[in-house]
């Protein structure tokens, strides 16, 4: 043992076996330094068993050292596995992160091995409940701290170029603000033009003149 047939973990007479989460068996529950084994509320799955110790007690039992493993063995029934503490946890945020930040709804996760992923309910708090990875739902990005971003944009015209007109650059602001948005790209960042050397948008790109003529944005 382990012999990585579950994530959670039973002890037999002393001896602790894996097994997977959703076989019901018998359970203790410990408070402070004492473990007290539950009868009345017969055979339950590992979550079952962790949320009854919780409601009514502190938890299932926590064992430190073979002291406290002699204790719990003699605080239960022989001959019978009993859900302990201990199991070994699958679930990891999609980035590797790895903090043990958990926010399960009652009786959940199941723990059964799978390859299975976690929705958030937009009720009961928010809390979390284990599906398969193929159900369809809505979903939310998470996105970095807003970042400014500077692109360097370079546009030609036919015939003088008035580029610097303060009503012609919303103009092409409008149209570019326009194309994002049928791209499904609109966001809640404005986008703004940036003043280059002499407080002026747009420079032209040389000195001799072209047809059309080439025009420049600073970044």
């Amino acid at each position: 043992m382990p012999s990585d047939d579950g994530y959670c973990v039973a002890t037999l007479d002393g001896s602790w076996g894996d097994m997977p989460c959703d076989y019901e068996r018998y359970f203790a529950c410990q408070k402070d330094s004492t473990y007290y084994m539950i009868e009345s509320a017969g055979l339950l799955t590992w979550a079952n068993a962790q949320s009854y110790c919780r409601q009514h007690y502190t938890d299932l039992p926590i064992i430190h050292s073979s002291v406290e493993n002699d204790q719990l063995t003699a605080a239960i029934i022989k001959g019978y596995y009993v859900w302990i503490g201990l199991y070994r946890d699958p679930w990891e945020w999609s980035d590797q992160w790895d903090l043990r930040f958990r926010y399960w709804a009652s009786g959940q996760p199941n723990l059964r091995v799978g390859p299975d992923c976690a929705s958030m309910a937009t009720f009961d708090y928010g809390k979390w409940s284990q599906e398969s990875c193929d159900y369809l739902h809505p979903f939310m990005c998470h996105a970095e701290e807003k970042r400014k971003q500077v692109v360097r944009l370079k546009l030609s015209c036919t015939g003088k170029c008035q580029l610097n007109d303060p009503s012609l650059q919303t103009a092409i602001l409008n149209q570019i603000t326009e194309k994002l948005k049928s791209m499904g790209l609109e966001s809640e960042s404005k986008i703004k033009w940036t003043n280059g050397d002499g407080g002026e948008v747009f420079h032209l790109e040389n000195n001799r003149v072209k047809s059309p003529d080439e025009c420049i944005n600073h970044p």
